[in-house]
């Protein structure tokens, strides 16, 4: 499949179900056996030729189902500057919706929903006579950083996103009142975490905590609810580049030997929560006791693996 190669923003996939499931699915999606179980999902990613907007692909046929979703006509764009190049993606199904979460290079987020009747109907942005037709409603719009938004994240129950970007702020926006419609304040919350320059965010697979990689090489935890610091990881010489949170269904993490101590350039154990004469290392009530393991990669070429043991 092709794709714009002169972007920043990573591609997010979201797993539909089967081809039973999905609605009006594009012609020719499925080919020989097995059609009624095969797995679909639907793909976002700048635009082929303008990264400032977003495709919607069908998986497996790659169909470009949806083009320049957030395309704006010339005279809304007068109307508001141009945010720049889309910086991070991710798109999720819901049990009523499709909804897409977008950072851009000015800063901002936008929120997106469509409806699950119109993500087989092709269509196109740029193309569009009508707004009657839109298949994407922008259901919030925001800034949250002065700068590009260099890392996003959102929990897997698709209740809150959060964003960094070359300052110092950790933010959060309140997706579940987006979806709902019952904002009446600004979704945004913003923690400051003490240090310039962010570039990885992670979330953990139980949605309580949130892993910040910054340009000083170092990984601070914190509470996704209260913000409040959980612990820090020293490691990696130069910028942490990303950051990925162990998936707690998988085997790996029911393996033995977690709490096992090696050599620093093979890996770490850090104790979160046992140590009380340092308050970073206090895990607030609502994170449970419970171990995950937590994968980072930086700018210096190393890779490290922790194990993390979040104390009552």
């Amino acid at each position: 499949m092709p794709c714009n190669s002169l972007n920043f923003c990573h591609f997010s996939l979201a797993h539909f179900g089967t081809t039973q499931t999905l609605p009006a699915a594009p012609a020719g999606s499925v080919k020989g056996k097995g059609k009624a179980t095969e797995v679909e999902g639907l793909l976002a990613l700048p635009n082929l030729t303008d990264s400032e907007f977003i495709d919607i692909y069908h998986v497996p046929s790659l169909a470009r189902v949806h083009a320049a979703i957030n395309f704006a006509p010339k005279s809304k764009a007068i109307e508001a500057p141009r945010a720049g190049l889309v910086m991070a993606l991710h798109i999720a199904v819901l049990p009523d919706r499709i909804a897409l979460v977008a950072a851009y290079e000015d800063g901002r987020a936008e929120v997106w929903s469509c409806s699950l009747e119109h993500v087989g109907t092709p269509w196109d942005g740029r193309k569009a006579t009508s707004g009657d037709d839109k298949p994407w409603t922008l259901l919030w719009c925001g800034k949250a950083h002065n700068e590009a938004v260099m890392a996003m994240a959102v929990d897997p129950s698709f209740e809150r996103a959060f964003t960094v970007s070359a300052d110092h702020l950790l933010c959060r926006i309140d997706l579940v009142s987006v979806l709902t419609g019952t904002t009446t304040t600004n979704p945004i919350s913003s923690y400051s975490t003490k240090q310039v320059g962010n570039s990885a965010l992670a979330i953990s697979s139980d949605g309580k905590v949130v892993a910040v990689g910054g340009w000083d090489g170092r990984i601070r935890l914190f509470s996704a609810a209260t913000f409040k610091p959980l612990g820090t990881l020293a490691y990696h010489r130069e910028s942490v580049q990303a950051l990925v949170f162990g998936n707690r269904e998988s085997g790996l993490l029911g393996a033995s030997g977690g709490g096992r101590g090696v050599d620093d350039d093979e890996a770490s154990v850090l104790e979160i929560g046992d140590d009380e004469s340092d308050s970073d290392d206090d895990v607030d009530a609502d994170v449970g006791p419970r171990e995950g393991w937590l994968t980072s990669a930086g700018k210096d070429r190393r890779i490290a693996l922790w194990s993390l043991h979040f104390g009552a």
